[in-house]
């Protein structure tokens, strides 16, 4: 299949029905995460997306994409059920995991419950989180990077994106905007002070954005198995921050 259509009903984020966009995004955001991991192209790479959603998937069959697998794992049960159905390229496989995310999946397991998942450990080159850790409160922080850590290989990387509390100087990437309303009405002394370590931005719609200092950050991070690599800055209006780790 190439041309896999997903319904707009089972499609989620921010550009729900934009398909030029996501195809144009998802490009880019592939490339990237190849060439963070060292690699020219995906072709000889195992691939482990967590929070998959569909985005990947149809850039990959529509845009004819070299990866020499992909492994797609979501909460959302009726979007993993319709790629397990419609995806017949052998490259691609799909999971669905019953976790809890008080903005996507609020009935679910708590993350820390989770013992492991159906999947080869050591098997994969690079695992990607795009949109996860932007809505993960901080207990379920540690957690995913604990649960994620025995399925890299020893020389693979991870790759997630985060809400650091600070603008980027080349004024790429959402968390501006999102700046901008955190220090709304503040006074210069308030605007001067140490940011909070976390922020649930709008308490309405929770862990809508999950933002973090990027010490709180650093510190969470701390004896999960990985060790950071780099804080890449936003270098493009389609990724935030994000984080590149290896394996300890």
């Amino acid at each position: 299949m190439s041309k896999l259509e997903v319904p707009t009903e089972l499609q989620r984020g921010g550009r729900v029905g934009q398909l030029d966009n996501n195809l144009e995004s998802s490009r880019w955001l592939l490339d990237r995460i190849a060439r963070l991991s060292g690699r020219e192209d995906l072709a000889d790479a195992a691939v482990l997306d967590m929070g998959c959603g569909n985005k990947f998937t149809q850039a990959i069959l529509r845009e004819e994409i070299p990866i020499g697998s992909y492994s797609g794992i979501d909460v959302y049960r009726e979007l993993i059920e319709y790629l397990q159905r419609s995806v017949d390229d052998p490259r691609c496989s799909y999971q669905h995991v019953d976790i809890h995310n008080a903005m996507y999946n609020p009935e679910g397991h708590p993350l820390a419950s989770l013992e492991g998942l159906a999947l080869a450990e050591g098997h994969f080159d690079i695992i990607c989180l795009f949109s996860v850790f932007t809505h993960l409160a901080p207990h379920d922080y540690p957690a995913m990077l604990k649960l994620l850590r025995p399925y890299i290989k020893p020389d693979g990387v991870l790759v997630f994106s985060l809400f650091i509390n600070e603008v980027a100087e080349n004024g790429q990437g959402y968390i501006s905007g999102i700046a901008e309303q955190l220090t709304r009405g503040m006074t210069p002394e308030q605007k001067a002070s140490p940011p909070p370590p976390f922020v649930d931005m709008d308490p309405k719609q929770p862990l809508k954005w999950a933002i973090y200092s990027r010490e709180y950050a650093h510190e969470l991070l701390a004896d999960t198995g990985w060790r950071m690599r780099s804080l890449e800055l936003p270098v493009d209006p389609y990724v935030q921050h994000h984080f590149v780790c290896e394996p300890v």
